[in-house]
């Protein structure tokens, strides 16, 4: 079943965009499993069930699936805008939890995004350990290179290639000025949004499961590799996969396939 609306957030001050999936049947005698579906820069709440099989592997993975509206925020509470990490990672998951029967496990929530969305999956996820169990982040559009090893660097140092020297050559004007907006206007971003940062203060035994994944020919790849292996050093529970595959939809439509097949692994590990 898909239903798709507005909702009227007290942190956002407005109405919104909502989208939410359900398999034709759930339990009835167990809390639901939930995952929130995060879109890219150019996406709204409706991109992901508009071009992928989400509704399908809903039936695999039977959950509710969530897809929120945040505009090109970057998931973040803005410099000059809303505060929509605050909407994403607090007021969402209560509202969703009054609407339906959800599970209070961590273990049963997961956040999932791609591009910019992948770049919101990590941060909300390490960010909020204490609800987000599980990371599935596609292409992330990291917004830094973490091209040099930690044992190379002082923690102090732990901020990556510059943001604005990575996007110099790659991204439009009216993305540096949806950066400025989200970030403002410093070189690099602050530690509050630095993904490296915010890995490195998880317990590994705290963290959520993550799984990683980018297409051989995207733009980010490099990125993502080094990324990868960044939390890999760290000592997080971290899978990465590779795949032929752009950075596009038919790639985000079969990264989402292999992820929801990842969590279906570690769930049965657990039991």
């Amino acid at each position: 079943m898909i239903v798709r609306g507005t909702l009227y957030s007290d942190v956002l001050e407005m109405d919104t965009g909502i989208a939410i999936v359900t398999p034709k049947e759930l339990p009835t005698h167990t809390p639901y499993k939930v995952a929130y579906v995060l879109h890219g820069l150019s996406g709204n709440h409706e991109s992901w069930i508009n071009n992928t099989m989400v509704s399908l592997y809903a039936e695999k993975t039977p959950m509710i699936y969530v897809f929120p509206e945040v505009q090109r925020s970057f998931y973040t509470n803005m410099q000059t805008g809303l505060n929509y990490f605050d909407y994403i990672c607090y007021e969402l998951p209560q509202y969703i939890q009054k609407i339906y029967q959800v599970s209070d496990k961590k273990e049963d929530h997961l956040i999932v995004g791609a591009s910019m969305g992948g770049f919101g999956a990590l941060k909300c996820g390490l960010k909020r350990p204490d609800y987000f169990g599980n990371i599935l982040s596609f292409s992330a559009a990291l917004l830094q290179d973490y091209d040099q090893p930690l044992a190379n660097q002082p923690k102090e140092d732990w901020s990556g290639t510059s943001m604005r020297r990575l996007l110099k050559n790659k991204f439009s004007q009216k993305v540096e000025q949806d950066l400025v907006a989200a970030f403002g206007h410093q070189e690099e971003l602050p530690k509050e949004d630095n993904l490296l940062w915010l890995a490195q203060s998880v317990a590994p035994s705290e963290a959520p499961n993550i799984y990683l994944a980018c297409g051989l020919k995207d733009p980010l790849l490099s990125a993502n590799r080094h990324f990868y292996q960044q939390l890999n050093s760290l000592g997080l529970p971290v899978t990465y996969e590779e795949k032929e595959g752009y950075h596009e939809w038919s790639y985000f439509n079969q990264a989402l396939d292999d992820g929801l097949r990842w969590y279906r692994r570690q769930n049965k590990k657990k039991k």
